[in-house]
């Protein structure tokens, strides 16, 4: 995926990441692909906003929040990808896991 990564000047107890183009691949090379291995897209429709911190919710996320009126959602990277994997290309073990949805 692509990340856009922010940490608070001021207070470095906040990160807000922002992740766009999910890809995933069956190859456990990663970038080190033999040519013409296959990347097949995830989420390509929404970004991934992550905002981290420590302590309390701080209020001016809080506010961003609502101004833009962001949905708090669970979304594993991970396991969507997967998923994604195991529709495209069926094993076994993961068929069970490209019938969820």
């Amino acid at each position: 995926y692509r990340r856009e990564a922010y940490v608070g000047t001021f207070n470095q107890d906040i990160r807000i990441t922002m992740d766009r183009k999910l890809v995933c691949s069956p190859s456990r090379q990663g970038a080190n692909m033999a040519p013409g291995t296959t990347w097949l897209p995830v989420e390509s429709r929404m970004v991934v906003l992550e905002i981290k911190f420590d302590g309390s919710y701080p209020d001016w996320v809080a506010r961003l929040v609502q101004r833009f009126q962001l949905e708090k959602r669970s979304y594993s990277k991970y396991g969507n990808s997967i998923k994604r994997g195991a529709q495209e290309f069926p094993h076994p073990r993961l068929r069970s896991l490209a019938a969820c949805s």
